[in-house]
């Protein structure tokens, strides 16, 4: 098993653009003609702990858990999380 340390940045970097693409808090999504910068880090506070949580064998429904206990107390949303809890689970399959 990879420790986060072994982790490459490029595993990292697929693990963001999974963030970036689920944007539970919609920063991504602006209209296009808006032509709004957003930086691409939103979601970065969420690498580690997830990272450490697959580490741990957390199941999804602990994942899930967790995603929308950070939601809700990190971001101020309250939002479902189950619909990325399986992509998580692929990435992970593929960076282990």
């Amino acid at each position: 098993m990879h420790s986060e340390g072994r982790l490459k940045q490029r595993d990292f970097d697929g693990l963001r653009a999974l963030l970036n693409s689920w944007d539970p808090i919609g920063v991504y999504q602006a209209d296009p003609s808006e032509l709004l910068e957003w930086p691409e880090d939103e979601y970065d506070c969420l690498l580690s702990p997830l990272v450490s949580q697959l580490q741990r064998g957390a199941s999804r429904v602990d994942v899930a858990d967790f995603l929308r206990h950070e939601l809700q107390h990190h971001f101020g949303v309250v939002a479902p999380a189950t619909d990325v809890v399986d992509e998580l689970f692929a990435w992970w399959e593929t960076v282990r």
